[in-house]
Order: C-alpha cells, then structure tokens, then sequence
C-alpha cells in the first residue's frame, strides 16, 4: 500500500490497481451478470408498448440496450482489445443507439428480451476465462475514452440500472418482489458509478478520493498516479451524501431540481475544497450530456452547490450506455 499525503490513510492504491478489475474479479463478474439478470426479469414485467422515463417506449428502450447480431458487445471489445489500438478512441452511443432501434424496429417483444438475456449470458461466458486474463485489462474504446476492458464491461452495471429504473412506469405488476430488484439494481448500478469515475480520475492523473454514502452503503474510490481503488468504507474527506437512487438519477438527466434537493437537505456535501479536485473531470469529459438540471444549480447555489456541479457533470456523462 502505498502512502499518499492527499489521500486518507490506507486508501491509497498501489501502482497496478485499477479498481474492481484487479481487485475483486469474481464480484465484478458477479455484479455484471447480476445486473443484466435483473433488468431481464423486470423487462419480462413490462408492458413493451408503455413509455418510460427515457421518453420512448419501453421496447425501443430495450431495443438500444439488448444484444443483436450487429451490435458492439463483448467480442467485438476482445477483438478490439487484441489488436492494441495505439489510441482507444471515444465511441457515438447516441448514434449507435439510434442506429439499432431503427434496424430492429420490427422486431418482436420476444425477440426484444431475448436480446437482453442473450447481452448477460456473453458477459457471463467471457468474464473469468483465459481471454479475460490475456485482454481484461487492456483499454477499448468507450463513452466516456479509453478504460480497460473489465472495466467497461463493470461500467453496464450502471447503464443496466438506469434502464432498469427507466423501465418502472412499465412494470405492468409492481409489488415488493419488483421492488426488490430494483433496489438491488440501484446497489449494483452505484458501485459502478464509483468504480467508473475512479477510472476517469485516474486516467486524469489525479490523486483525489470521493466517497458516496447512500442508503446502500458508502463506497469510496481513490486515485493516485493512473492507479484507483474502490472500497466500501466511509473515510474522511470528500463526499456526496444522499439516497444512491437520488445521486443515480442525478447524473442519468433524471432529477429536475438538483438545487432544491440540496437546500431541502436531501443532498449534502462534505470536504467541498476536496470536493474541487474533480473538477479536471470536465477536461476529461467533454460534450457532457444531460447536465442542464447541474448548471441550473451551479447558477443557483453557492460554492459548495458548484462543487457538486462539477462533480455530478462528470458523472453525468455516464448516463449513456457504454456499448
């Protein structure tokens, strides 16, 4: 473990960590498999011609998420990442989204879960072999830049889970059992949240932490010199406090009043000039969308409401899908 004077003690990750992709594989791969199992049993739930949040009916959502013969996934990422790429470049999801609700737009409800089923099983039969061991850690092209593989493949925790709370005007039953998935969803969704933005900062060159405490536990990542780890713990520094479904609607463009969740208290902010570190996140990220509801509050509030500007634009860039 290294020792990092701008980091708690015992956060800082030693020189080859890169969050959950080295640290714990097999949670990892539990998480993503989990995941895409969840939102196939709540889109078995839903009624496909309903709308959702997203503003598009609950089968085109499904559409643009699930697997199909001419979509970008899991071997396409492997090819990529056996070939080296001098340069991971950023990918179009908007487009590629676009693209596969148009070519797909006669296909059956069936077909439609089916191609979300099948999106899990690939991530499932990938993660853990040889190929995972060879390629895992070498970086694709994302959203979001360059991240290794493993950890784009964590990162759909997140774009499973928002698609999952998406979905919910959908559900034609609701009842504790949905209920149930959805709030393990929304534990799965937010540990890749915290896992991603490590990566990003890192990838910055960083030394900086942040801390989410929310209702499903407090999950930390801090970075250091291209290196990140991710820990369940609430140390002292930097964080964002509040329900994880509230932070996740945040960065998904969901949440239309950011600033009146903050002055109510709903959302609260600890170690703000900590909280300032991230703000090279924004170089990082560029062209962030759905980041208007964050510049209203950063118009609105003080410091401490920018703060949480920066770093809520940052993580709003994920709110598209990875592949």
């Amino acid at each position: 473990m290294a020792i990092v004077a701008d980091l708690p003690e015992n956060l800082a990750p030693s020189p080859h960590e890169r969050g959950l992709a080295t640290q714990d594989r097999a949670d990892l791969a539990r998480r993503v498999v989990r995941a895409w199992e969840l939102l196939h049993a709540l889109a078995e739930r839903a009624d496909l011609g309903a709308d959702t949040r997203a503003g598009r009916s609950a089968k085109e959502l499904l559409t643009g998420v699930g697997r199909w013969p001419d979509s970008r996934w899991v071997a396409e990422v492997v090819i990529e990442a056996r070939e080296r790429p001098s340069a991971a470049a950023r990918t179009d999801q908007d487009a590629e989204e676009d693209r596969l609700r148009e070519s797909h737009r006669r296909a059956s409800g069936a077909a439609v879960l089916r191609s979300v089923e099948r999106a899990g099983e690939e991530a499932e039969r990938f993660l853990g072999t040889e190929e995972d061991e060879e390629y895992g850690l070498r970086p694709v092209a994302t959203q979001l830049g360059p991240l290794p593989l493993r950890t784009f493949l964590h990162a759909t925790a997140y774009r499973v889970c928002v698609a999952g709370l998406d979905l919910q005007p959908a559900l034609a039953e609701g009842g504790t059992e949905a209920d149930d998935k959805v709030g393990e969803l929304v534990e799965l969704g937010f540990v890749a949240l915290v896992d991603v933005l490590g990566a990003l900062a890192a990838r910055g060159g960083l030394t900086t932490s942040l801390t989410g405490v929310t209702d499903v536990g407090s999950w930390t990542f801090a970075s250091h010199r291209g290196a990140w780890q991710v820990v369940q713990a609430q140390p002292p520094g930097p964080a964002v406090v509040g329900p994880a479904q509230v932070l996740l609607d945040i960065t998904a463009g969901r949440a239309e009043d950011v600033g009146g969740l903050y002055r109510r208290g709903e959302l609260r902010l600890e170690d703000v000039p900590g909280l300032l570190r991230l703000a090279p996140l924004l170089d990082e990220v560029p062209g962030i969308p759905g980041s208007g509801s964050l510049r209203v509050m950063a118009r609105s509030l003080d410091m401490a409401s920018r703060t949480l500007g920066l770093a809520g634009n940052a993580w709003g860039r994920l709110r598209r899908p990875f592949g």
